[in-house]
């Protein structure tokens, strides 16, 4: 593949970006996220809180996570992505730990406040890495990092009910937090790399070799963009943040309210509860190298497609009555969810380009880290009056629908400009003979 070598033959450095991502991605962010939902059935038996309360800690933790993801924007385009991971690493293993010393309320919502602060703030500086290494291949490279997530959804649930069963759930939080200290921060040191040469990235852009590129072509690509002022005064932008935030809503309520519908309202059990979850990464696998691919492609119009799949998947949980049924719910929210994970750096640079992307890139961030806060809760809020998961599905599929009929206005105009120009300047290489 042309875009993955430089003209010595070696691996263009943002793979080797990619691969430290999405071992920092799966660690860092991956395990505490997946291993939360499994902690709840414990948690309600020990403390007898109802099921509001303890989905609470995923609103505490994404509430945190808002605020830390806004700020982090500014702080990677300030300091650097180098200093963000390292920062998050210390963090997220000081709340993993956290949960030893959990023995009411209070306590147990402070260790999701701590988590926030580094869950969102991971992602945003991986995608923003890795969103500065590539632009044709963008979606690909993001998808290729979010694997990091599905990976940890699938292996969780094996080591989660064994663990929590020997250890205790407490333990069983504190003991994952090992492979960041051991593996997830190494790994980044020693791999990442900030910022590319202009010729390694007008490599990526055009997947030509470096050898063909004036310094007047790569600096063509970086063509001045509107201020951020200016970004957030657009229509667009508003109708981007307003999307994101309702299909944030439905994915994390469905996310954290999964093993609780399955397990103990359709009384199918832990056991196939946790097949199921794991089921979900498996299509997530899948869903996020191919959402990657298509969104390179298809750009917005891609993204609506996946926030009508949503709403399928949403669907789909009103007709389980067994094994089968459920399977097939998994399976369509595993692809859905996985395309869910990386749209929001193409929203950043696709619209409105590289200038600003990690200061968007977090307040996209953010705003969907406030629908993760607040869906959980009320769904939990939802059920707790009614007694039945039925009023708040039905709520979530109409937030799919809306969300998706927002993007008709939303238009890639950096992509576009960007596609015009490369297709201009091929047209100034072919020889007047053989036009």
């Amino acid at each position: 593949m042309s875009f993955a070598r430089s003209a010595l033959g070696r691996v263009y450095h943002g793979w080797w970006n990619v691969t430290a991502s999405f071992v920092c991605l799966m660690l860092i962010f991956g395990v505490p996220t997946m291993l939360l939902p499994f902690i709840y059935g414990p948690v309600i038996d020990e403390f007898g809180w109802t099921r509001a309360q303890v989905t609470g800690i995923a609103s505490f933790k994404f509430a945190a996570a808002a605020f830390s993801a806004f700020a982090t924007g500014f702080l990677v385009d300030r300091l650097g992505v180098r200093f963000v991971v390292v920062a998050c690493c210390f963090i997220t293993g000081i709340g993993m730990c956290g949960f030893l010393w959990v023995n009411d309320l209070p306590s147990f919502y402070a260790v999701g406040i701590v988590l926030g602060l580094s869950s969102t703030a991971i992602i945003v500086a991986l995608k923003t890495l890795v969103s500065r290494w590539f632009h044709r291949n963008q979606g690909l490279s993001l998808g290729c990092i979010m694997l990091g997530s599905s990976l940890a959804g699938i292996l969780i649930p094996f080591v989660a009910v064994p663990l929590i069963e020997a250890r205790g759930w407490r333990e069983a939080f504190a003991f994952m937090s090992l492979g960041i200290w051991g593996v997830g921060l190494p790994v980044f040191l020693l791999a990442a790399r900030e910022t590319p040469t202009s010729e390694e990235l007008a490599c990526e852009i055009e997947g030509r070799p470096f050898e063909e590129f004036t310094p007047n072509q790569t600096r063509s690509h970086a063509k001045a963009q509107a201020s951020l002022a200016s970004v957030v005064a657009m229509p667009m932008f508003w109708l981007i943040v307003c999307a994101t935030f309702l299909t944030s809503f439905v994915d994390q309520s469905l996310n954290q309210h999964f093993i609780l519908f399955i397990d103990r309202d359709l009384g199918l059990g832990a056991a196939l509860a946790a097949r199921a979850f794991s089921a979900t990464f498996v299509a997530g696998v899948f869903a996020k190298i191919g959402f990657g691919w298509l969104y390179d492609r298809t750009s917005i119009r891609g993204i609506q497609g996946c926030y009508l799949l949503m709403g399928l998947s949403v669907a789909l949980a009103f007709p389980i009555t067994g094994a089968v049924s459920m399977f097939v719910f998994a399976l369509v929210r595993g692809v859905a969810h996985g395309g869910m994970l990386i749209k929001k750096a193409i929203f950043a640079k696709h619209c409105f380009g590289p200038v600003h992307l990690g200061k968007l890139i977090g307040i996209f961030t953010a705003t969907a880290s406030a629908g993760y806060a607040a869906g959980p809760w009320v769904v939990g809020w939802l059920y707790d009056q009614s007694g039945s998961y039925r009023p708040a599905f039905l709520f979530l599929l109409s937030l799919c629908l809306v969300s998706a009929a927002l993007l008709v206005w939303v238009v890639p105009t950096y992509r576009n400009r960007l596609t015009r120009m490369a297709s201009e300047e091929s047209m100034t290489r072919i020889p007047d003979g053989s036009r």
